[in-house]
């Protein structure tokens, strides 16, 4: 499974954080759609490959946070 990079990023509300534009955009519809998706591959072994925007969903899939300013 690929996951691919994107403008967007996931929203802070998912890893306990509040959503600041400055660190926007963000993309609800991708969170919902990819982060159960993570999940479940995880769950078959289905191998990963995350790139940027796709890295921080497998983190925040796996319970992790993100530093919102770098």
């Amino acid at each position: 499974m690929l996951l691919t990079g994107a403008r967007s990023n996931v929203s802070p509300t998912l890893y306990g954080d509040v959503e600041d534009e400055a660190n926007g955009p963000y993309d609800p519809d991708r969170d919902a759609t990819t982060l159960p998706l993570v999940r479940r591959a995880l769950e078959l072994g289905i191998p990963l490959l995350a790139i940027c925007r796709g890295l921080q969903e497998l983190h925040v899939a796996l319970g992790g946070t993100l530093a919102n300013e770098i």
